[in-house]
């Protein structure tokens, strides 16, 4: 792998706002159809601002982002995320981290997702094998 330094700055990925139509079109792919989703009355009442984005959708752009810089022919081989605070329909996602360790046939990032207003919602660290 090219990228493969130890303590190299992972690149800034950004995606957003975040759309009613991707929230349902993640909902229809996992299946998860929980109100506070799709609906904005029922998130509302839940005591969030707007709709809730999956937390599995964050950690598919979490690996977006290292596919983006590493190539689509990595693997994930481990993966552990925790959400610290929730995304909201409107928001904006930029992930960012460093890596942390390159041996020969693998890399470990360390990866943080952060809103628009420079918020860490999420964080997580991710080893691939690859190319």
């Amino acid at each position: 792998m090219a990228r493969n330094r130890e303590n190299t700055v992972f690149p800034m990925f950004e995606i957003g706002p975040i759309t009613k139509t991707e929230i349902k079109k993640f909902a229809e792919a996992s299946q998860d159809w929980n109100s506070i989703h799709l609906d904005e009355k029922e998130a509302k009442a839940a005591g969030f601002p707007a709709e809730v984005i999956h937390g599995m959708w964050t950690m598919g752009v979490m690996t977006a982002a290292v596919t983006n810089w590493l190539g689509k022919h990595v693997e994930v081989h481990e993966f552990v995320t925790t959400f610290s605070r929730p995304l909201f329909k409107g928001d904006t996602v930029r992930v960012g981290g460093k890596v942390l360790q390159a041996p020969a046939e693998s890399i470990t990032i360390e990866l943080f997702v952060k809103n628009q207003d420079d918020v860490q919602v999420s964080h997580g660290k991710v080893t691939v094998r690859g190319d």
